[in-house]
C-alpha cells in the first residue's frame, strides 16, 4: 500500500485535532509500504508538528518502511525549521536528490517568460 498527502495538510490536521487525527490514518502512515511526504516545509512550523514529523520518520525507519520526502527547501532551510533530531534523521537516513531546471508550473502558466 502507498499513502501520499502533502505534509502541510497533515500538519494542519494535527494542529487542529492533535494526535486524534492520526488514529484514522495511523494504518496508512505507519503501515504503508511506501509513505510519500510531499512539500515538507510548506506547513506552519510548531513544536507539535516537528514532534509529529520526528515520530513519523523515526517509527518508519525503525520498522524498515520506505519513506520519500519532497521539499523545495534547501537542507539549510530545513535545518532552520526543524529540530536537530529531525535533521539528523533526514540527513542520515535519506538520500538527497537535487532537481534543477525551470519550474514546470511557471512554464505552463507563462510566468517564467516574465523573468
Amino acid at each position: 500500500t502507498q499513502f501520499w498527502k502533502e505534509f502541510f495538510a497533515v500538519a494542519q490536521q494535527l494542529e487542529e485535532d492533535g494526535w486524534l487525527y492520526l488514529e484514522p490514518v495511523y494504518e496508512y502512515i505507519y503501515s504503508s509500504d511506501l509513505l510519500i511526504i510531499d512539500d515538507l516545509g510548506t506547513e506552519m512550523p510548531s513544536n507539535f508538528v516537528t514532534s509529529a514529523l520526528y515520530t513519523i520518520i523515526n517509527t518508519r525507519n525503525i520498522t524498515g518502511k520506505k519513506t520519500r520526502i519532497t521539499s523545495n527547501l534547501t537542507p539549510k532551510e530545513l535545518g532552520s525549521r526543524y529540530s536537530p533530531a529531525v535533521m539528523s534523521r533526514l540527513e542520515g537516513d535519506f538520500m538527497s536528490l537535487r532537481f534543477v531546471g525551470k519550474d514546470i508550473r511557471r512554464l505552463k502558466s507563462g510566468a517564467d517568460s516574465l523573468t
